[in-house]
């Protein structure tokens, strides 16, 4: 269509990524070929910058949706609506067509920059023009998509790594092709003395260790330790860091995983623990307002009149036990702790069922995945143990023999034992592996962890499943009865008294 008539235009402006045409470089074009059709852009742009037109975007846009409002209700009072080629309306067919009918039945006229031309919704052969932009451009979305997906899944295959590094690695590319070959470590510091990748280690081996992720935001904030957009870490961001299958160099696509071609920055193992770790911790551990946990018992231990959670309180300089729903019981808290956790020199129940090994790793079950390395620990030992045995009974003709064969099986007795020792680690729970690791001197562990490794391990223990829910019940007034005694223990089976 063409017109000698002064006529006014609004732009509306898009792209898809950062390269390519720009907006502003679509507005400079649109300038110069409204006024060769003598056309005036009167009004700011609608403008959706780094936002898909088609229908694979996951993005909405919103001056889109407020150009078709404009044109709906009257808003859009320009002649023109202005862009710099089709595609750049939308790749979808359905959504031009809307937008066409708008224009035909406000009597708008449509200008495509990149044709040179004005186009008229009123005139059919004007309409069909668009409509096979459209079709023309839904279908290049269609094939840029599939091109895409059927690469993403090519390099899942193949373990390579994909799309933006995660903070603690840094991106390599082909000098020839400009393609992503391959994630390394990020040896930029963080602080003095700890690269980003360094912290990223810290992390996983801090959630190992109990800590929680309140307590890892604040100290990386007190220490100075920002993320990759130089804002202080927080908890969920740390959550979701700690998650991520990239860091044990394992390549996630829809679901399935394989190896990935680039080094993990933790171990494949230590990812599984604080995965497991951070989908069993439970949110109903009493806090205080600054997210640090109070006592390794509260809200584990309950009221055996209702059953509630009881909470640590302080009566006239007292530290006690008290019932948190209702007020039914006050109890002091000292002999109850020193009963249930004890010390390194007079432990408790926790610490004496955490130190026997074989009472521990009889109360719980590993994992399936667990279970099944275990056995293939437990078939390995044996194995050992055979060659061992042989070993030994061997007869040797000279000491250089002898010598040699006492040596074979000095290095049979320690892999021997390593590996006893992780078949139990794996058929233990995860916080117990990972965080408080039973055995003779689990004492000194056990006060040296972080107050919240010590709160997930009780939790564990004094489960019905274990040594028992532990209910502090009440008693008749004036009667004097030592808190011990108080004590009332709630199991699913018979088993001996605590």
């Amino acid at each position: 269509m063409t017109t000698t008539q002064q006529l006014s235009g609004r732009e509306y402006l898009r792209v898809s990524k950062k390269k390519g045409q720009s907006c502003e470089e679509q507005h400079a074009d649109n300038i110069r070929s409204a006024e060769t059709h003598r056309i005036m852009i009167s009004a700011a742009p609608y403008i959706d910058d780094g936002i898909s037109a088609s229908k694979y975007g996951r993005k909405k846009r919103g001056d889109f949706a407020r150009l078709v409002t404009d044109l709906t209700s009257g808003a859009f009072t320009d002649d023109v609506l202005i862009i710099w080629e089709s595609s750049r309306g939308s790749r979808k067919v359905s959504e031009w067509a809307h937008l066409i009918e708008l224009c035909e039945e406000q009597g708008k006229l449509i200008h495509v920059t990149s044709h040179g031309r004005t186009y008229d919704p009123r005139n059919g052969r004007d309409v069909r023009s668009l409509q096979e932009d459209a079709v023309d451009s839904q279908y290049e979305s269609y094939k840029v998509h599939t091109r895409t997906a059927r690469n993403a899944a090519s390099n899942a295959a193949d373990g390579r790594p994909t799309g933006r590094a995660p903070y603690g690695y840094v991106p390599v590319h082909d000098t020839r092709t400009g393609k992503l070959t391959d994630w390394i470590a990020d040896t930029t510091e963080a602080i003095p003395g700890l690269s980003r990748a360094d912290v990223v280690r810290e992390l996983f081996r801090r959630i190992k260790a109990g800590h929680a992720m309140g307590a890892i935001a604040r100290d990386f904030a007190e220490r100075g330790i920002r993320n990759a957009s130089g804002r202080p870490f927080v908890p969920q961001h740390l959550r979701s860091m700690a998650v991520k299958t990239a860091y044990a160099g394992i390549r996630s696509h829809h679901g399935t995983e394989r190896p990935g071609t680039w080094k993990g920055l933790v171990s494949e193992a230590d990812y599984r623990a604080v995965v497991r770790m951070l989908n069993t911790r439970t949110q109903s551990q009493k806090r205080r307002p600054d997210g640090r946990a109070q006592h390794e018992l509260t809200r584990i231990i309950r009221c055996g009149k209702c059953g509630g959670p009881m909470r640590a309180v302080q009566v006239k300089g007292t530290p006690c036990y008290d019932c948190r729903e209702h007020g039914c019981i006050r109890i002091p808290r000292a002999r109850i702790d020193e009963f249930l956790i004890g010390t390194e020199e007079q432990p408790g129940v926790i610490l004496a069922f955490l130190a026997d090994e074989s009472r521990v790793y009889a109360a719980f079950t590993a994992a399936p995945e667990d279970e099944a390395r275990a056995e293939e620990i437990r078939a390995e030992i044996e194995q050992l143990k055979g060659e061992r045995s042989e070993a030994e009974r061997t007869k040797t003709a000279t000491v250089g023999e002898a010598l040699a064969m006492g040596r074979l099986v000095d290095s049979l007795t320690e892999d021997i034992a390593r590996l006893q020792s992780e078949e139990q680690k794996l058929r233990a729970p995860a916080q117990l592996a990972d965080m408080i690791t039973p055995g003779k001197d689990v004492a000194r562990r056990w006060f040296a962890a972080p107050v919240a490794a010590r709160r997930a391990v009780a939790r564990m223990v004094l489960a019905p499943s274990v040594l028992g829910e532990v209910r502090l019940m009440p008693v008749g007034a004036g009667r004097r009865v030592d808190p011990v005694d108080r004590i009332e223990w709630h199991r699913e089976t018979a088993q001996p008294a605590a």
